[in-house]
This record gives structure tokens, sequence and C-alpha cells, in this order.
């Protein structure tokens, strides 16, 4: 389920949580709903989804998994400009 040539569990799973840290971290920069709501518009997410995640309460962490479908890889690579981990990794160490 998350072979990925050579990587163990534990790796793939830092991965994961890094990604979501990467997603609270955004969420916890976009401070007041405004904001929240403006750049969420500018990803173009359908009004009610946007509606719905600007105006939530709940905390970083919970909000940070609720947004894995709006902040996707593609989203945090292209746009935002971070590089893969995964990329990273295996340039790094080649085996």
């Amino acid at each position: 389920m998350f072979y990925s040539g050579g990587l163990d569990l534990k790796c793939h799973f830092h991965y994961f949580i890094m990604r979501r840290r990467i997603r609270a971290t955004y969420w916890k920069k976009w401070k007041h709903t405004k904001t929240k709501y403006r750049n969420l518009r500018a990803l173009r997410i359908p009004e009610k989804l946007v509606h719905n995640l600007a105006n939530s309460r709940k905390g970083y962490w919970r909000m940070a998994k609720a947004l894995n479908n709006v902040l996707t890889l593609d989203v945090l690579h292209r746009r935002l400009g971070y590089t893969s981990m995964l990329v990273y990794y295996k340039s790094v160490c080649e085996n």
C-alpha cells in the first residue's frame, strides 16, 4: 500500500505529516475569515465549499486534514513552490 521503491513506512508517515503541517501553517497564516475566503476563492474552489471552510471553527490541525482536497500536491508544488520531499529524498539518497 505504501511501497514506493525502497522507502519504508516510517518515511511515508513523516511525508504525510509534513504535508499536513504545511497546510496547517497556511491556515494559521490566513488568520481572518475574510483572508481565508479570499485565498480559497483564488484556488478556484466551489463557492459552497469556500464558505464552509472559511467559516469553520475547527482547529488548525483538523482544518489541515480538511484542506487535503484543496491544497493538493499540485497546488503545493506548482503554485506555492514547494519541492516534493520524495523527489528530494531520491536525489539525495541514490541507492
